[in-house]
């Protein structure tokens, strides 16, 4: 059998006390109380809920790259051009996008976001069309190379971002659904390379040159498929737990995202997080839904708006923060 030192890399340290900076997981044997301790996550993560939106909607967007008490979304079904900013309390109305549009991406923070194509509910054509928001208002800017509605963005500001999947519509080939990457540099839009998988519908999380897509639709199915970006190229990775379509995410890089909500039903309020590697259950949102938006960490995460899984259209007003479990120092016990 292996000793602990062989399996974590150190031994069990006598201290009296406890050490200043433990590495999360580390064990001592605290000699000034004569007991074993360990450096570890207390709980599993949860969500709790926030602040309402002014303006229910699903298909809506955010810029990704958002904090949990500085959001902003835009868009959606039943309300297109609306756009609201959060404080971690309460939402706003501020300016409106300056198109009516739904199932658009979103990068960005509250103060220097993208919208980028979506679904023009006129005539139910995708969009190219790209707005750069200041902190104020929104302008347009140049297009994206492929017209699309269903696709997934990330980046952390409006000069440095990523588009990618999608679905064309009307579809200009079969099948319609789209492997095509483009960056953003501020100014031009530039095809990249494309995704392993053309899809849409999917998730993402991250920036410009450490992105991640997960889920989506493909065919008649739902995907549970991974897929890392690392500036230059897409490689496949390990998978969500379950299909799904839909959903959520959020995260800082590709090492680190959340996913959350979501089509099937099963998954509706299923959380899974992201390590780089694998993902891990964490909790369940408190609201299921499907065709919402997020922004944040993995670690401080947003959930905002959506619709019943399954059921017929509404549009929660729900706003929801999710939080990741706390580590801390806890005294081992045999019960």
């Amino acid at each position: 059998m292996a000793t602990y030192k062989e399996s974590i890399g150190t031994a069990v340290t006598n201290v009296a006390g406890d050490p200043p900076a433990p590495l999360e997981g580390q064990v001592w044997y605290n000699s000034s109380t004569g007991v074993f301790r360990v450096y570890r996550q207390d709980a599993a993560g949860a969500w709790a809920t926030g602040g309402n939106l002014n303006s229910g909607r699903y298909y809506l967007s955010a810029a990704t790259y958002g904090t949990q008490t500085a959001g902003l979304v835009f868009g959606g079904a039943t309300d297109g051009t609306r756009t609201e900013a959060y404080n971690g309390s309460n939402w706003t109305e501020v300016n409106d996008l300056d198109k009516n549009k739904r199932e658009a991406a979103g990068a960005g923070t509250q103060t220097s976001a993208l919208c980028f194509g979506g679904k023009n509910p006129a005539n139910d054509n995708g969009m190219d069309q790209t707005e750069k928001w200041n902190g104020t208002n929104w302008t347009e800017v140049n297009t994206l190379g492929q017209q699309r509605l269903g696709l997934q963005g990330a980046g952390a500001s409006s000069t440095a971002a990523l588009a990618f999947g999608g679905k064309a519509e009307p579809p200009s080939s079969a099948p319609s659904w789209r492997a095509e990457t483009e960056s953003y540099n501020g100014t031009n839009w530039t095809e990249v390379n494309n995704l392993n998988t053309a899809r849409y519908h999917g998730a993402g999380a991250g920036t410009q040159t450490s992105a991640l897509l997960f889920g989506g639709q493909s065919s008649a199915d739902f995907s549970s498929a991974t897929e890392l970006w690392n500036g230059t190229n897409w490689t496949e990775v390990n998978d969500l737990s379950e299909n799904k379509v839909v959903g959520a995410g959020c995260g800082a890089s590709n090492t680190s995202a959340l996913a959350f909500g979501g089509q099937p039903p099963a998954q509706a309020g299923r959380t899974e997080s992201w390590n780089g590697s694998n993902w891990t259950t964490v909790g369940s949102l408190n609201v299921p839904r499907r065709n919402l938006t997020g922004a944040g960490t993995k670690t401080a995460a947003l959930a905002v708006g959506g619709e019943p899984p399954g059921g017929p259209p509404d549009s929660p007003t729900s706003t929801e923060e999710f939080n990741s479990p706390a580590l801390v120092t806890q005294t081992l016990t045999t019960s």
